[in-house]
């Protein structure tokens, strides 16, 4: 819309454009959707051991989980690549105006502000000036979006604050329950795994799947969706299990108790990297992929 244009053009004639954020609103619905489906998967899994003893009997709903999220993150994919498609392209001339009589004072605005802010010289054409608007819009908003929006589908820590939501009543009830020292511990190392390694990690799995193959329709795309659902409700699943088993030998073995402590500390470090990539680490990627393993 040209009005929303305008206001854009004075940001970048005061501010850098590093300065812009942008949020859609799928982030907010996304967040409180993947909040309530959990605390749903926990229900479902607490009411399930009830009535079995399997041992991933209060797992079966992750693959579930994972469908309604991958499905919903792919419609988001689309949306994010159409963004940018329509940025690569962009002409002020075409944005819509509800008022047409208004399409002129706009466009001459936005050219006054690119002739005093933007080192044009005085003479130089409305024409000139939008050109040159069309311009800084092409090359620098998709980095701005970029990186305003992050790599994945839902920044770090809103995967993050999805599972702390979730996980904070079962530190609740183990507090309540007046665990021995241990045991206490180990339950609160599992829990720091799931929030912020094991959780992280199914979601960045399920966008990689949800960025894939976006071209694909119909029967292809369900089968994606399906076959990478089940797929991170399983690595889930396991990883959720291995953790059951080492808690439980952390809780009854100082060894024990070592090891998982260390395992939490190397996995969260490599979780960490791999997320978040800290901009030392992706200099070393970049020179890792320019020259090679050998210099």
């Amino acid at each position: 819309r040209l009005w929303t244009v305008y206001e854009v053009a004075s940001f970048l004639s005061l501010y850098p454009v590093e300065k812009i954020k942008v949020i859609p609103p799928f982030v907010p619905i996304l967040f409180v959707s993947a909040v309530s489906l959990l605390y749903l998967l926990n229900i479902v899994g607490f009411l399930a051991t009830w009535y079995s003893s399997f041992l991933l009997t209060d797992h079966v709903g992750l693959p579930i989980l994972c469908y309604a999220f991958l499905t919903t993150c792919r419609n988001w994919a689309r949306d994010r690549g159409s963004i940018k498609e329509r940025l690569r392209t962009f002409e002020v001339e075409k944005c819509a105006c509800f008022l047409p009589s208004d399409r002129t004072k706009v466009c001459a605005n936005i050219a006054d502000l690119m002739k005093q802010t933007q080192g044009l010289s005085i003479n130089a054409t409305d024409d000139q000036a939008l050109a040159y608007f069309d311009k800084m819009v092409r090359e620098e908003l998709p980095i701005a979006l970029s990186a305003s929006l992050g790599k994945f589908s839902m920044r770090y820590q809103y995967m993050v604050l999805t599972m702390v939501a979730t996980y904070v009543p079962r530190v609740c009830d183990m507090t309540a329950a007046h665990l021995p020292a241990r045991e206490m511990t180990s339950y609160l190392l599992r829990y720091l795994i799931a929030v912020f390694c094991g959780g992280p990690t199914c979601y960045v799995l399920l966008d990689a799947v949800a960025h894939s193959k976006l071209h694909w329709q119909g029967c292809r795309e369900h089968a994606l969706v399906i076959l990478g659902s089940l797929l991170c409700g399983v690595y889930t699943a396991a990883l959720l299990l291995a953790m059951d088993r080492l808690s439980q030998w952390a809780g009854s073995s100082g060894a024990g108790l070592a090891v998982y402590l260390m395992v939490v500390v190397v996995y969260s470090l490599s979780i960490a990297a791999f997320v978040l990539q800290p901009k030392f680490l992706g200099d070393l990627w970049g020179r890792f992929r320019r020259q090679g393993p050998f210099p």
